[in-house]
């Protein structure tokens, strides 16, 4: 590292094993000769460290108030002299421990998203608070506290790199006190945007929120494009699904969750030849949730055609995609943060060179339709899928559509889509700083 490079640290307060934004950010900072340090409560995959070797990758470990109320109950246990005339823990002891630790869990839900981000924010002070830096950036609101923390100590300028609708995100805790803690970390969220010297975002919709929100510039345009690579025809997935020559693959990949447009693509899969499959590419976060779909495949007679393929490493994602016919996103609009989409998943199946399906979102339609590269549809009604698979799956429609994303995937490389992302964070730094 040159004397005298800028310095920047990344917060990110989530596991970064499946999150490669993050990552892409960081390896093009280093490139561009910054000292770059990632903080996050789990690094990225081997594989994509040692493509940056330069960034250093801290890990921000956070005491978690139920494990550290089982502790205490296990002292409490254990310090009890052991006469010779002490029982044993009973069953009913050990659910009387059982009842404290739930009702201990059910007075902490509607404050863990407030302790969640205050524990993150003191966690960073003590591990990165004698490091000095120019710059921080917090990578979406839950590391938005701790960056200004980490900014004021330092005295340096704070980028917020939103990637989500902070409203918007789903809720685990209801209730009249969920609501008003949410609102009220809502508005300290709003001046601490506002408040940052540099804002990023992911999407044209996202970005057009943000400014009527938070009354704010256009945050700049950073969107979640792929490293550039070479086409392939990467035979994983169609071997993980064991198909034949003679079958299509369509792939759905995402967290295997509700409002994904799971259920809606079973039911189309019903109306389509029996040539054509469907993968489910991804975590599956509910074990019973996966056998309501597997239930409902079986009885629409297409038990056999959909499939569940292992999850690969985030930096196998774009060559095991290579393996499908056609990728489909199929994304409910039945919260904010599903319109405003532009996932990460949008790019990978384009740098894999697959023609594309998509639910009728504004920016996601719009970029299908702008490089036409696929159809968009009604995601709510299974015929219009069906229609539009069956579009996308006709042998010389396949040829053009894959001369066409071809042709996206070199203008929506990350390459491409970074290039003034170190110019926009050296224009922050006093005159001192700049190499």
């Amino acid at each position: 590292m040159a004397p005298g490079a800028p310095s920047i640290i990344l917060l990110a307060a989530k596991d970064l094993t499946y999150n490669t934004r993050v990552h892409r950010q960081a390896a093009t900072l280093a490139r561009a000769g910054w000292r770059v340090t990632v903080a996050s409560l789990a690094p990225p995959v081997a594989s994509l460290r040692s493509r940056a070797p330069e960034v250093e990758y801290l890990t921000v470990v956070l005491p978690h108030p139920l494990q550290a109320a089982r502790r205490y109950l296990k002292r409490s246990a254990s310090s009890t002299p052991s006469a010779p005339d002490r029982e044993p823990a009973t069953p009913v002891d050990r659910a009387a421990d059982g009842a404290v630790l739930r009702a201990l869990r059910r007075l902490l839900l509607p404050w863990s998203e407030l302790i969640a981000r205050t524990l993150f924010a003191r966690a960073c002070l003590s591990l990165l608070g004698g490091q000095p830096c120019e710059v921080v950036q917090a990578h979406d609101s839950p590391a938005l506290r701790a960056a200004c923390a980490l900014a004021r100590r330092h005295g340096a300028r704070l980028v917020y790199d939103g990637v989500e609708a902070v409203e918007g995100r789903a809720v685990f805790a209801t209730g009249a006190l969920a609501r008003g803690l949410r609102r009220l970390e809502s508005w300290r969220e709003a001046r601490m945007i506002r408040r940052a010297d540099l804002v990023l975002t992911v999407g044209p919709g996202l970005r057009d929120w943000m400014a009527a929100r938070y009354g704010i510039a256009a945050p700049r345009l950073l969107r979640n494009c792929r490293e550039w690579q070479p086409a392939c025809r990467d035979p994983r997935l169609r071997a993980a699904c064991a198909l034949g020559a003679e079958d299509h693959l369509v792939l759905s990949a995402n967290s295997i969750v509700p409002d994904a447009g799971i259920e809606q693509l079973i039911e189309a899969l019903a109306l389509l030849p029996p040539a054509v499959h469907l993968a489910l590419l991804g975590p599956v976060r509910n074990v019973a949730y996966r056998a309501t779909l597997e239930d409902l495949a079986a009885r629409r007679g297409v038990g056999g055609r959909l499939h569940f393929p292992a999850p690969c490493a985030a930096d196998e994602v774009v060559g095991m995609f290579a393996g499908a016919d056609v990728g489909v996103i199929a994304l409910q609009n039945t919260r904010q943060n599903h319109q405003l989409a532009m996932p990460n998943r949008l790019f990978e199946m384009i740098m894999a060179r697959l023609p594309l399906v998509v639910a009728n979102l504004p920016d996601l339609a719009q970029l299908v339709t702008s490089h036409g590269i696929g159809e968009t549809c009604d995601e709510r009604d299974p015929r219009s899928l069906a229609v539009a698979l069956l579009r996308v799956l006709e042998p010389a429609r396949q040829a053009t559509l894959r001369e066409r994303v071809e042709h996206a995937a070199r203008s929506l490389s990350w390459e491409r889509e970074s290039l003034e992302y170190d110019t926009w964070l050296r224009a922050l730094l006093p005159p001192r700083a700049i190499a």
